[in-house]
């Protein structure tokens, strides 16, 4: 369901296409999410959580997110690897971090350190 909210929000506000920076935790219904997220973003970012024993392995969710229909999705060894590259990549968009607490955490003390 947050999903979808955040989906509609950024339907409502004309921020699409943006770019993702997603990673969830295994319990989580990854194909709804994705197919929620259906032509909202143009690239996606998919750290690992080290540390998080819930987390769902990047390699495993970038498959199931490509299984439900998401193109253009990079399996990353961290947030902070997923966030070095996508800044690396000079794509231009609205970055949206988003799926699990954890990753949005992890983001939020990266950018704690970096500024």
């Amino acid at each position: 369901a947050a999903v979808e909210h955040l989906v509609q929000w950024l339907r409502e506000q004309a921020y699409l296409p943006a770019i993702a920076l997603f990673a969830a935790l295994s319990d989580k219904d990854v194909h709804a999410m994705i197919r929620a997220c259906e032509g909202v973003f143009q690239r996606w970012w998919v750290p690992a959580l080290p540390g998080v024993a819930r987390a769902m392995p990047a390699q495993t969710l970038a498959r199931q997110m490509m299984d439900s229909g998401a193109r253009n999705v990079t399996p990353c060894q961290s947030v902070a690897d997923a966030w070095g590259r996508l800044q690396d990549s000079a794509e231009d968009g609205l970055v949206v971090v988003f799926g699990s607490f954890h990753t949005v955490s992890a983001f939020m003390a990266l950018q704690e350190l970096t500024t």
